[in-house]
């Protein structure tokens, strides 16, 4: 809601400016009047090129990003495997997006014990040294909307 009203609010901003200025600044010198109606002036293409940036900025996002929308909150990690007391992998799936790790990993850190944690998110994998109880490290996360299984 606050992103739409700051370019709603510019947008206005912006309009208002642009009509306090002469026209003489959006109009070619060399044309006469009977053809001002008819020409283009650089409003016009900066206008129509900045359009076209935008939505081909939209499609590379959907294609090369897909999952960039993801609300990293329904994303449930799950413990698939443990190993020494040191040392404890655990799986989280669903993980599409380096927010999702960064939160996974913050939470992770915060615990008293460990000592490093390591997320890697094209495996969606979480390697976490120290002495912390997996019961902690469940908790840290139920904190942000995980769940541990």
């Amino acid at each position: 809601t606050i992103y739409l009203a700051t370019i709603a609010f510019c947008a206005i901003s912006v309009g208002v400016v642009v009509d306090q200025l002469p026209s003489s600044w959006f109009m070619p010198r060399l044309c006469s009047a009977a053809c001002h109606a008819e020409s283009l002036s650089w409003v016009n293409y900066g206008s129509s090129i900045l359009l076209a940036l935008l939505f081909v900025n939209v499609l590379v996002r959907r294609y090369v990003h897909p999952h960039s929308h993801c609300n990293c909150e329904e994303h449930e990690p799950t413990v698939t495997e443990a190993t020494a007391t040191q040392r404890a992998v655990y799986h989280i799936e669903g993980m599409h997006c380096s927010h999702c790790a960064a939160n996974a990993e913050k939470a992770i850190r915060s615990v008293d014990g460990v000592e490093s944690v390591s997320v890697n998110l094209a495996d969606g994998t979480a390697t976490v040294d120290g002495s912390a109880s997996p019961a902690d490290i469940a908790k840290a996360l139920e904190a942000l909307g995980f769940a541990i299984k």
